[in-house]
């Protein structure tokens, strides 16, 4: 039987890829977190991800898979914001989150890796 090949690199999207909801439209900043580590808006809405995230981003950091973002929010420093206050950051080694089309987002990933190669 053949081997598998590991894939070099796993980018994710984050509004409702990781989390269910746009960043930029259903909440509000500034982003903060309670002595739990539960993170609210504004107005002290729960501001959460999908359930099976951590454990899927734990499982692939520590089966050596190196993880990144591509995102195209119009509010780059609260989708990080956000990223960090779920404590993802250790995660993800490439983080191309604004606004524009994503294939700008895959093109500069490319210039960090090397990975991708376009016609």
């Amino acid at each position: 039987m053949a081997q598998r090949m590991k894939p070099k690199l796993i980018v994710f999207d984050l509004d409702y890829t990781l989390w269910p909801f746009w960043v930029d439209r259903h909440f509000s900043p500034p982003f903060n977190t309670n002595k739990d580590g539960i993170v609210y808006d504004r107005f002290l809405r729960l501001v959460n991800y999908y359930s099976d995230v951590p454990g899927m981003l734990y499982q692939l950091h520590n089966g050596g898979y190196t993880l990144g973002i591509a995102s195209r929010s119009r509010t780059p420093p609260e989708a990080h914001k956000l990223v960090k206050l779920f404590n993802w950051d250790k995660y993800f080694k490439y983080k191309e989150v604004y606004p524009g089309t994503k294939l700008n987002h895959f093109r500069r990933c490319n210039v960090y890796t090397g990975i991708w190669r376009y016609v």
